[in-house]
């Protein structure tokens, strides 16, 4: 693990301090608690599924308010999805998710793409592998994020990292 390790460590390092001093990088962090969710508002209450749609469409919708309310009109080419075989097969996330942030945006948004599931591994990751990057990093930053607010892992290097990102997050 040494060099591996220190590498990973370095890396880690650069990403979340592009976090921190990178205007360009907008972050919209939402976090349900869903086991203090009602379900049954959501339809079945044993399909997690339907909770993520919402909560899926919110983070785009408020997005989309917060960071780019300058512009007349949105356009969406494609979102990348962290592969979840419950998604991946859901008819509604993939087809009708966008069609209802479209409609609801009034005119505001229009998604010309589509919902593409990629591996988060960019080594296994053959035709995003940039993407897949990019997934990685924002898993970095919800690991991060977590471990701010809830002490997730008592791993000193997991949280002298995560700490990286303190001063960010008390501004957002």
């Amino acid at each position: 693990e040494g060099r591996t390790g220190f590498v990973r460590e370095e890396i880690i390092k650069r990403w979340l301090r592009l976090f921190n001093y990178d205007n360009n990088i907008f972050v919209n962090i939402l976090y349900i608690d869903i086991d203090k969710l009602d379900k049954s508002l959501f339809g079945d209450e044993t399909n997690k599924s339907n909770i993520l749609n919402k909560f899926f469409r919110t983070l785009i919708d408020y997005g989309v308010k917060c960071f780019f309310s300058n512009y007349e009109h949105i356009c969406i080419d494609n979102i990348f999805y962290d592969k979840k075989d419950e998604l991946e097969r859901h008819y509604f996330f993939n087809n009708e998710n966008m069609h209802r942030v479209e409609y609801n945006s009034n005119g505001k948004i229009s998604f010309v793409g589509k919902i593409i599931f990629i591996d988060s591994d960019h080594k296994r990751e053959n035709k995003f592998p940039e993407e897949s990057q990019v997934i990685q990093f924002i898993d970095l930053l919800i690991g991060a994020v977590r471990h701010n607010i809830f002490y997730i892992a008592k791993d000193k290097l997991k949280t002298r990292l995560s700490l990286l990102i303190r001063s960010k997050l008390s501004k957002i």
